[in-house]
């Protein structure tokens, strides 16, 4: 992907500064701190492909096979709310701390887990490592199990998406019409970034039972009674390379295609995030407006009209 900003983008980088000036003054930190990443990854020219999912759908090991390499370990690194993004480059990691007045930490990749035993410490993990995918330009980023029951998995998850330009979005053959899985894929759907579904395991099906055309009938039907736009659906198996209708070439094909034709997607991109942040910046100023009347109301004995 061509790495020159253009002076269209450079317009684009003014908005969002001039909107993250805003949103400073009037105290929203967290839209502002958003925004001024948009903006850095934008002059970075920076394509980010998101991967979400179910906890056990096997999103990192998907995340390996496509790195062409053991990048994730094979559990979840041992953080509540974390974030990983990987990029092509010397093997190097480097730490986020939760607390925004402490500096980034940079170790070995090898040493990442043991750093990470403290699930409250940091809150982003960033990986360099020499990969098939991503190309240089590219980012892999990976979020956590958005079905744990740590709600801060799925906030960990929402609060990384102003990063991505394009989301995938994991699942387990068996799992893929729970109502976790249908309620955050909407969630992600409406966004406003694209959004492509992969069901994992299909090694698990058998035809003897349903066919696989009705298998795939009835997942397509669920998206759409719940309104999922999807760009595309992948049905993939990790375990099984010669498994009947196994797409995981053709997924390899469009996220190559992505990273190397992105262009118009970062823009588009950096647009969704800005309106986003505004969104989640009117929605917590109308909730503290709400809790402001409501304590007025009690100290005034009856509501204020």
């Amino acid at each position: 992907m061509d790495q020159t900003m253009t002076k269209t983008d450079y317009e684009l980088q003014e908005r969002l500064h001039q909107l993250q000036h805003l949103l400073e003054q009037e105290g929203d930190a967290t839209s502002a701190a958003e925004l001024r990443e948009v903006g850095d990854k934008l002059e970075r020219r920076e394509l980010v492909a998101a991967f979400c999912g179910h906890f056990s759908a096997g999103k990192s090991s998907l995340i390996n096979t496509l790195s062409g390499k053991t990048v994730m370990p094979a559990s979840p690194l041992p953080t509540s709310a974390n974030v990983v993004l990987i990029r092509e480059g010397e093997p190097r990691a480097l730490l986020t701390p939760a607390d925004p007045g402490k500096p980034k930490v940079e170790v070995p990749v090898d040493e990442v887990a043991a750093y990470c035993r403290n699930g409250e410490e940091y809150t982003r993990v960033e990986l360099w490592d020499r990969v098939e995918l991503p190309p240089r330009g590219g980012v892999l980023l990976d979020t956590p199990g958005v079905d744990s029951n740590d709600a801060g998995h799925a906030m960990a998850t929402h609060s990384a998406l102003h990063l991505a330009d394009v989301v995938f979005y994991v699942m387990d053959y068996n799992h893929v019409s729970s109502e976790t899985n249908l309620s955050f894929a909407k969630s992600l759907s409406d966004y406003g970034k694209p959004v492509y579904m992969i069901v994992n395991q299909i090694d698990k099906h058998r035809e003897e039972e349903l066919p696989f055309t009705a298998y795939q009938a009835s997942v397509s039907q669920a998206f759409r009674n719940w309104n999922i736009q999807a760009q595309g659906i992948f049905y993939i198996s990790l375990k099984q390379e010669d498994a009947p209708g196994n797409m995981l070439p053709q997924l390899r094909e469009v996220i190559g295609h992505l990273f190397a034709r992105g262009e118009g997607l970062l823009e588009y991109s950096a647009y969704a995030s800005a309106a986003q942040s505004v969104e989640g910046y009117l929605a917590r100023a109308a909730a503290a407006e709400q809790s402001q009347r409501e304590q007025l109301e009690a100290e005034a004995g009856g509501p204020i009209h």
